[in-house]
């Protein structure tokens, strides 16, 4: 359990920098990207080399709501680095 949804990834966890969705109002209709080759490229995670696996989950906050109801979780994937 984690802010009413499921955690589906477990530590060490490493967060991407601050994202915005470019949602507007009541709509929703913001999406999160991340392009995965760049951020490998980045250098930022030494630990993202070919042949690991990679487990991703989104967790996203709307201020527009009041808590516990500001926090949501995607679904997650996995999938492995290629060389």
């Amino acid at each position: 359990p984690f802010f009413g949804g499921t955690l589906c990834v477990e530590r060490p966890l490493f967060r991407t920098p601050v994202m915005m969705t470019g949602g507007a109002g009541t709509a929703c209709g913001g999406t999160l990207a991340i392009d995965f080759n760049a951020y490998i490229a980045s250098g930022n995670d030494p630990g993202l080399v070919a042949g690991r696996d990679v487990w991703l989950q989104a967790w996203s906050k709307d201020p527009g709501f009041s808590p516990p109801n500001d926090v949501s979780l995607s679904d997650a994937v996995q999938f492995s680095i290629c060389p």
